[in-house]
């Protein structure tokens, strides 16, 4: 079977996350690799204070407050994330590698070789206490490599610039209750996708080494993609008192989605305009003195139609052989709900939070027969007289994807005497559960069951443990430890990983001067919790940072 490569993305997404519960709902074939590979996709990201104290989430801490805006993205909070004019960049990197023994081999084979960079930036201007505009984003590139089959390589490359601009004020007649934000964005996705050979040495096989390139497994899937994705929201709160603050927003956001692959004897592309529609609302506030609360959540709804277009030199003295058409249609829904509770006195911190994603997505190609569709363009490409011979994909079908992800985390955090440092611990819980149905026709009928597969099921627990110590008046030194369970498949046995992380970091802020840098790093060893003759070793790195300035 073939299923359409926004599905099989979709999947993917939903299978290998549980750092966090996805926040968007864009098309996204950038943060679907990241994803991919377990980078973090946790608050760390704006803060690398957290990411060098054991990679902590809930914890106080600047880009870490109980407002819409470090909680949930959403522009109404920026007044409330920070009181002053900021600018901030972050440069980071992060890498991950594995490799093993084949069973009864004596040199090994690499299976997992991926590096990313980035810079993001953030500059915020706040008059006073009435209103603030300005500007955040990021440049990222990213690079991916896995074994295709027993002999080749798949390697993706891809891009990410991005860039948003966004302004939040009151409503003067409201004085000061009710507050607009609107934002407007853009981002620029790129992927190309190469086939390779594995790099051999007398130690073993390698990924992401110079190796020849071998043509892709068919000529008519797509293998260099641009994805560009724009996009505004609006929201208004309403201030109810300091028990709660109620925004409503909404956002609407259209993505391009080009796909391409050429060469001497064809040229194949694809092309998809997908919007999305998104309703949000967030509640925030006090319920006693010392207990703050945070929810938020959001409902999108998304339909779009992917088409063809593709011509293929035939054989000697025959006619090319062209095609145009509709490859399927793609509906998705889904909704996003996530929640936080801290309690905080002088010295001592207590939080609990939750978080949920649901999302289905039914894909439904032309109905059989239809001669401008992608199947029967695929189905009569072999059987034209005088065609060279073919390697052709299987059909697209009709499916139904549900996915669910969840994730629980708690924990509690100490300050020392006299400011001189803090040290807090957290343990989170997640799952994520996939059902795919395909139809037994492409035609929606009644009744249609279908063949249902259920999984993968992943669950993953863990817990970590973060230190901060003034060291001197302007230099602060941090640790931190993470053990994580990761059970790939519940369904299945021999699954089951283990990972032990280390983390460090230090904090820089002379006295007397308004910048800061901050610095965090991270590594983790993985290893199977099962006896396993090919002893599997898998490592990833993360290096982060921020300077930051404040007017």
């Amino acid at each position: 079977m073939r299923v359409t490569r926004g599905l099989a993305l979709s999947v993917w997404c939903g299978l290998m996350t549980l750092s966090v519960v996805p926040t968007s709902s864009n098309a996204q074939v950038y943060e679907s690799a990241r994803r991919s590979l377990d980078f973090s996709q946790d608050p760390v990201e704006r803060t690398p204070r957290l990411l060098g104290m054991g990679r902590l989430t809930l914890t106080s801490d600047v880009h870490n407050g109980l407002n819409l805006w470090d909680f949930a993205g959403n522009p109404i909070g920026i007044m409330d994330a920070d009181t002053g004019s900021t600018v901030e960049i972050r440069p980071g990197t992060s890498s991950a590698a594995a490799v093993q023994t084949p069973t009864g081999g004596t040199t090994e084979r690499q299976s997992l070789a991926g590096r990313e960079v980035r810079l993001g930036y953030e500059a915020w201007r706040r008059a006073d206490t009435t209103s603030a505009y300005g500007v955040y984003g990021d440049l990222a590139g990213l690079r991916s490599d896995v074994p295709y089959n027993q002999t080749t390589v798949l390697r993706g490359r891809y891009q990410q610039p991005s860039a948003a601009g966004a302004v939040t004020a009151p409503l003067p007649f409201m004085h000061q209750r009710m507050r607009y934000a609107l934002r407007l964005f853009y981002l620029n996705e790129g992927q190309t996708d190469e086939y390779r050979t594995f790099f051999t040495n007398a130690n073993g096989q390698y990924l992401g080494k110079r190796s020849d390139i071998v043509p892709p497994p068919n000529l008519f899937d797509a293998t260099d993609y641009n994805v560009s994705t724009l996009g505004g929201q609006a929201v208004l709160s309403y201030r109810l008192g300091s028990w709660m603050t109620a925004a409503l927003g909404a956002t609407g956001s259209t993505s391009q989605i080009d796909g391409d692959d050429s060469s001497v004897i064809h040229s194949s592309g694809t092309g998809e305009g997908r919007p999305y529609y998104t309703g949000e609302l967030g509640l925030f506030g006090r319920l006693t003195k010392d207990l703050h609360y945070i929810v938020d959540g959001s409902t999108w709804t998304s339909g779009s139609e992917e088409r063809f277009v593709s011509t293929l030199k035939a054989g000697q003295n025959q006619d090319p052989f062209t095609g145009r058409g509709k490859v399927a249609d793609r509906d998705e829904k889904g909704s996003l709900a996530k929640g936080q509770l801290r309690w905080s006195s002088k010295s001592f911190e207590i939080n609990v939070a939750g978080s949920g994603w649901w999302r289905t997505v039914h894909i439904t190609p032309p109905p059989t027969g239809n001669t401008e569709s992608y199947n029967y363009f695929i189905d009569t490409a072999a059987n034209r007289d005088g065609a060279d011979s073919l390697a052709l994909p299987d059909s697209v079908l009709r499916t139904r994807t549900k996915e669910e992800l969840w994730e629980f985390a708690y924990g509690a955090a100490w300050k020392f005497p006299s400011g001189r440092g803090l040290i807090g611990v957290e343990s989170h819980i997640g799952r994520a559960t996939n059902d795919l149905l395909i139809f037994d026709s492409v035609t929606p009928t009644q009744p249609d069951p279908g063949t249902s597969y259920l999984g993968p099921d992943r669950k993953v627990w863990d817990v970590r443990g973060g230190l901060e110590y003034a060291c001197t008046r302007a230099l602060k030194g941090r640790l931190g430890y993470l053990y994580r369970w990761d059970d790939h498949d519940e369904r299945t046995n021999r699954s089951e990983y283990v990972s032990n992380s280390l983390t460090a970091g230090v904090g820089l802020r002379p006295v007397g001067t308004t910048w800061a840098v901050d610095l965090g790093y991270e590594v983790d060893w993985i290893s199977p919790d099962f006896s396993d003759p090919t002893d599997p070793r898998q490592s990833r790195q993360q290096l982060a940072a921020q300077f930051r300035w404040v007017f």
